[in-house]
């Protein structure tokens, strides 16, 4: 059955059945309140921004909006490079920095070539006390920290 329209209470106009507004200026009052926010709030208390992201951390599951998300994930990629010794240095140059970042995890992710990728860094025509003082970091990194599951 096809719902009945209705007319405006202000000028008798005809409208539609799911009208909102007249011609003449008047509008269907809401039912439902246009302020109310959609969505789920951030984990942080505090945080106005609606959660974007559900994230698994150490203690369960966070809904985060997109700023606390990025910090999430930049405070685990510091904790990481802490834990494997990857911290820029006093001494150290950006470009530097990221050398030595880039060879640790080309390392990391080669664990056959390992020892073959080592013996290159120390290799002719550098030789440990000739290379760059980051890469005889990384080295030294690496011999106190064999492989797992190697003979060495």
């Amino acid at each position: 059955m096809k719902p009945k329209s209705i007319d405006c209470p202000a000028c008798g106009h005809p409208l539609g059945t799911y009208a909102k507004f007249c011609g003449c200026g008047w509008r269907r009052v809401e039912t439902t309140d246009t302020n109310q926010r959609r969505g789920t709030d951030c984990a942080h208390e505090g945080c106005p921004n609606l959660a974007q992201i559900r994230q698994r951390t150490p203690t369960g599951w966070a809904n985060l909006c997109d700023p606390h998300y990025i910090a999430f994930h930049r405070a685990r990629a510091a904790a990481w490079c802490h834990e494997h010794g990857l911290d820029r240095y006093p001494d150290e140059s950006q470009t530097d920095w990221r050398h030595r970042c880039l060879e640790y995890v080309s390392l990391m992710g080669k664990g056959k070539a390992r020892g073959h990728i080592s013996e290159y860094l120390r290799g002719i025509p550098r030789t440990p006390h000739d290379a760059p003082a980051s890469t005889q970091r990384l080295l030294a990194h690496l011999d106190t920290n064999p492989e797992p599951g190697s003979n060495g």
